[in-house]
């Protein structure tokens, strides 16, 4: 299995490694573009989704790419310069779901992926908001499609007030149709991570929605909103959290304070000077009956428990060696 994660810094790129994290390789892009960030694998592992710049320049373009860097294709449906950043494939690899970052339009649509057919699903009722100290991007974003393509989830961001509306901006998780149809609210504002790295994915058996929380923790809810859960992790600030295509392994970033690391596929260790201050993990989720927190009479129902081996982490370079410590 691959796997497609992106370097934050000064740099931005999407790397391409092994599951294990050996053979690391940089995504190859067109000269003249920038990024690629927030890659998506296509549901035959032929092709990755990723929103990009060019001449690093707004507004983002969505654009389809295959993993040697051919194919590069880039999705302008209506105006040219409608900015659109997608996130998920449908189950049959035919549409995507895309969000669109204009004011007074903010909301997810549905594009064929030929960039034809371009459906409005949602409109959010928060917009950009600009402060004299800052600015937060409101609106719809994040969407994920559910395993069987009928429903999506997605993210809802209000921005904050004063000079920095960022500061108290909250995200709430919703989940609709693919028609647009049906919506209803399934966490409380304050609970998604509404900052960069606070994706949103449906488990492949379609049980549960795996989220980043705004105390930088990892979270699962089922689809109509109850048994919310935590993932015990290690210290540190979780972000862009995904399943693996066989729902058993949650892969995922874990920022940590000690020091200006690199990013690296595998498990943390204990930490101390030296140590990487990004890494990317993955956790195995083996399935253990619960009873039902819905209510009296209602059968219980598997939960992902996460447990979590070790990886040496050396303090430059991307290599590290593998414990198993999952049942």
């Amino acid at each position: 299995m691959d796997v497609a994660t992106n370097y934050e810094g000064s740099y931005l790129s999407t790397v391409i490694a092994n599951a294990d994290g050996t053979g690391q390789q940089n995504l190859p892009i067109p000269q003249g573009w920038s990024g690629p960030v927030n890659p998506v694998w296509s549901p035959d592992g032929s092709k990755l989704l990723v929103t990009m710049l060019e001449a690093g320049m707004p507004p983002l373009r969505a654009a389809v790419i295959n993993p040697d860097g051919s194919g590069f294709r880039v999705l302008t449906p209506g105006k040219s310069d409608t900015p659109l950043a997608c996130s998920a494939w449908s189950p049959n690899g035919s549409r995507l779901l895309c969000s669109v970052d204009r004011s007074g339009l903010e909301g997810i649509v549905s594009i064929g992926v030929d960039g034809m057919g371009l459906t409005r699903l949602t409109r959010s009722p928060f917009h950009d908001t600009l402060g004299s100290a800052g600015e937060c991007g409101g609106g719809d974003s994040e969407a994920d499609y559910s395993p069987d393509g009928t429903q999506f989830v997605f993210m809802r961001k209000r921005c904050g007030t004063g000079p920095a509306p960022f500061r108290d901006e909250a995200g709430t998780l919703y989940v609709a149709n693919t028609d647009g149809t049906g919506l209803r609210q399934i966490t409380k504002y304050g609970q998604a991570d509404s900052h960069p790295g606070g994706s949103v994915h449906w488990s492949p058996d379609g049980t549960e929605i795996l989220f980043a929380s705004q105390d930088h923790q990892l979270r699962l809810v089922h689809p109509d909103g109850t048994a919310m859960t935590g993932i015990n992790l290690p210290p540190g600030n979780a972000k862009g959290p995904a399943w693996s295509p066989d729902g058993r392994w949650i892969v995922f970033s874990l920022a940590r304070p000690e020091s200006a690391g690199v990013a690296q596929w595998g498990w943390p260790t204990s930490t101390g000077p030296g140590r990487t201050a990004a890494i990317s993990l993955r956790c195995r989720t083996p399935r253990t009956r619960t009873t039902s927190s819905a209510g009296a009479g209602r059968p219980g129902h598997d939960r992902p428990k996460a447990t979590l081996g070790s990886l040496d982490a050396p303090a430059a370079g991307p290599s590290g060696s593998w414990r198993t410590g999952a049942a």
